[in-house]
């Protein structure tokens, strides 16, 4: 189980979703939470993949999108 709080504006965004669609926000933060999740293990593998390419050299994130010109 996970928990986050998020700030009323957003919260706010979330309850009219909701109603308008009739999904839950909880329907919603997983299907978000899906959707970067993918993401992030994309940016992890390719910064290992990188580190074992350049002989164990760490590169940050930053530089690694900076380098092969990755957005968010």
């Amino acid at each position: 189980m996970l928990s986050v709080q998020i700030d009323a504006q957003t919260e706010r965004r979330l309850d009219e979703l909701s109603s308008q669609t009739g999904r839950s926000k909880d329907a919603f933060a997983l299907e978000a939470i899906l959707a970067h999740l993918d993401d992030w293990e994309d940016g992890q593998l390719a910064e290992r993949r990188l580190r074992a390419h350049r002989g164990g050299e760490a590169i940050s994130l930053a530089v690694l999108r900076t380098e092969f010109a990755v957005d968010d």
